[in-house]
Order: C-alpha cells, then sequence, then structure tokens
C-alpha cells in the first residue's frame, strides 16, 4: 500500500459540520467541546481512463479550554475515528485487488507548547486482514512559532508498520523519524505542511466554509 501514497494528485471535498457542547453554567466559560462528523471523497487520476475513488467518513470530537481558562489540565484533547474505502475503475488494480478498506484511529493532546500524537490506521482488501496492513505513529513534537496565522512545530517518534527492512534475519517493525508541521490560515486559505518520513501538503479554501476544497500533493515516485 506504500505504493498508493507515492501518487502525485489528489482532490477532495469535504462537507463537516460541528456542533457544540458546552458545559453547564459553572464552568461554561472554561471549555467548549465539539462533535465533528466529516465526509470526504477523493478522486485520483491513475492512467488516461482509470480513476482511484476514496469516499469516508470521520467522527471526530475536540475537548479545548478558553484562552482565559484558569483550570488545570491539557489545553487540547481531540480524536477520531475513521472508515473508508478506496476503488479502482476499469481495469487497474494494486496487487490484483481492486478494493480496499481503510480503518482509522486518531489522538490528539496539547499543553502549553507540547504536543502528543497518537494516530494506528489499517489498510487490506478486507478489515483487520494482517498484522502487516496496520500502520502506528507515536510522536513529540514542541511549538516553536504559535501565532494567529501561523504555527511551526519540531518534534519526532516512532512509526511501527510493515517497513520491508531486514537486518540479522528479522523484520524491522519500528523506525524513528522526525517531524515538522507548518501551518498558515486565514480567512480565504488553510496551508498545512507536514513532513514525517515523506512530505505531505494540503491546502484548503474558504476554510471557514461549511463545504470545503482541498488540493493534496504527494511526492512523485523517486521524489
Amino acid at each position: 500500500m506504500r505504493i498508493l501514497r507515492k501518487l502525485c494528485l489528489m482532490a477532495a471535498c469535504s462537507v463537516i459540520i460541528q456542533f457544540n457542547l458546552s458545559a453547564q453554567e459553572k464552568s461554561k466559560k472554561d471549555f467548549t467541546f465539539n462533535i465533528i462528523p466529516q465526509l470526504d471523497f477523493g478522486m485520483l487520476q491513475l492512467e488516461k481512463n482509470s480513476y482511484l475513488y476514496s469516499p469516508t467518513g470521520i467522527l471526530g470530537f475536540k475537548f479545548s479550554k478558553s484562552e482565559n481558562s484558569v483550570s488545570g489540565g491539557p489545553d487540547v484533547i481531540a480524536g477520531s475515528l475513521s472508515y473508508g474505502q478506496d476503488f479502482f475503475s476499469n481495469d487497474y488494480s494494486i496487487m490484483g485487488e481492486k478494493h480496499f478498506h481503510k480503518l482509522g484511529a486518531f489522538g490528539k493532546l496539547v499543553a502549553g507548547k507540547n504536543t502528543f500524537l497518537l494516530k494506528v490506521d489499517d489498510r487490506g482488501s478486507k478489515p483487520f486482514e494482517s498484522y502487516k496492513n496496520f500502520e502506528g505513529l507515536c510522536f513529540y513534537a514542541r511549538k516553536i512559532i504559535d501565532s494567529n496565522s501561523t504555527q511551526l512545530d519540531i518534534g519526532g517518534g516512532l512509526a511501527a508498520t510493515d517497513t520491508g527492512i531486514v537486518l540479522g534475519g528479522l523484520d524491522i517493525f519500528i523506525v524513528p523519524l522526525p517531524m515538522i508541521h507548518f501551518s498558515y490560515k486565514n480567512q480565504i486559505i488553510d496551508a498545512e505542511a507536514e513532513w514525517i518520513g515523506m512530505l505531505d501538503a494540503i491546502i484548503t479554501l474558504f476554510p471557514e466554509s461549511m463545504f470545503l476544497w482541498r488540493k493534496t500533493d504527494f511526492p512523485r515516485e523517486g521524489g
């Protein structure tokens, strides 16, 4: 499945509906709790008449303290669960398969300038088909730049996946990786670039709208 990540261009349309749930009146000003259901649909042209279609459903939540809160604990706790499918048109396939399932879980904790991330993904022709289809990431990052429009985080962590690396007859499933995350946002554009082993970039137009248009760039083969 690493082949899919090296495909060069993907356009996606997302519909996000956000529900705000507040604490009781006594602590209403201290934090907010958001439930965020999201639907994504991606389409990627592989060859002249072959396409990859990727519908995905995501249910996310976010707990965040207000700027003036004096209570202790993390500033942000966020997470999500997702399920999606990748399927190919015409006769295109990967390893003889034309249909793949995607399962994902994500967690994020922010305390001051410190961020902890945990992510687990499963992608295969069947859900939970093999442990080799699972990928796990565990990262720590420190915020270097933090303004209303610009953020820069630098850190590192561990990735657990089927790397294909064999040392002394042993398969290596855990590798250290650096992490760099940069974002810029205003009312017209929301741009993010993240490097965790390979570079991913996402540009979202009109990020405050319910209907979002995104362009995602993946590195080319050998790039």
